[in-house]
């Protein structure tokens, strides 16, 4: 199976503007060029496993999240959205979304 680099762009993307970075932030704390960043976006390069580690810590998104739609199965993408989620609210909110959470886990498991 061909890796879909474009995929991959998108996300890096995605979590770049969840960060509110810029690429110019993203490349100088990579230790990549701002081209490089711009290429990896737009799915018109590849990138080396240590680009994308250091892309994904930068980030603070799993590998697997950024891999997501190259990988046969994963549960880390919900597990990522549900993290920004609770990273998004109050302690008090979060509580209340986890217990939330889990009585519809009850309820449809």
């Amino acid at each position: 199976m061909e890796l879909d680099y474009r995929l991959i762009g998108e996300r890096v993307k995605i979590a770049r503007k969840n960060q509110e970075m810029t690429q110019e932030e993203l490349a100088e704390k990579t230790n990549l060029s701002t081209t490089h960043i711009s290429c990896i976006e737009n799915g018109r390069t590849k990138l080396s496993i240590q680009s994308l580690i250091d892309i994904s810590n930068t980030l603070e998104v799993s590998t697997d999240w950024l891999l997501q739609g190259n990988l046969k199965a994963t549960k880390s993408v919900n597990i990522h959205e549900i993290v920004n989620i609770l990273n998004d609210c109050s302690n008090e909110d979060a509580v209340k979304l986890v217990e939330l959470l889990r009585a519809v886990k009850n309820i449809v498991i």
